[in-house]
C-alpha cells in the first residue's frame, strides 16, 4: 500500500509541475521535451590554447548533458508514474467488476433457491 501511495505522490507531483512524458514506440523509449542529447566535444591537442579552449566545451557540454539527462529522468519518472497509475486504475475497474458480478450472481442464485 505505501509503494502504491508513493507511485501516486510521484504521478501527482509530475503532473502538477506539467512534466512533459516521452514517447516509446517499437520498444524505444525517447524524451519529448528534453531537446537533443549534447554531442560530446573532443580534445584538441594542437597547441595549448587550442587544448585549453577545448576543456572550455568539455565544461559547456558538461553543464548541457546535466541539465538534459535531468530533463530524462523526470520525464522517465513521469512515464513510469503514469503507466503504474493506468495499470492500478484499470485492476481496480477490473475487481470492481468482478466483485458486482459476484454479488449478482449470488442475488440470483439466492433468488431462485426461494422460488
Amino acid at each position: 500500500m505505501k509503494r502504491l501511495a508513493f507511485v501516486y505522490g510521484i504521478f501527482m507531483l509530475a503532473a502538477a509541475l506539467n512534466v512533459p512524458a516521452g514517447t516509446l514506440s517499437e520498444g524505444i523509449w525517447t524524451p519529448n521535451g528534453c531537446g537533443e542529447q549534447p554531442e560530446k566535444p573532443s580534445l584538441d591537442s594542437g597547441s595549448l590554447a587550442a587544448y585549453n579552449e577545448s576543456l572550455g566545451n568539455v565544461n559547456d557540454w558538461q553543464r548541457r548533458s546535466d541539465k538534459y539527462f535531468d530533463c530524462v529522468a523526470k520525464e522517465a519518472t513521469a512515464d513510469n508514474a503514469l503507466i503504474a497509475k493506468t495499470a492500478n486504475d484499470t485492476q481496480a475497474k477490473y475487481r470492481q467488476a468482478a466483485d458486482n458480478i459476484h454479488q449478482q450472481a449470488d442475488e440470483l442464485k439466492g433468488e431462485l433457491e426461494n422460488e
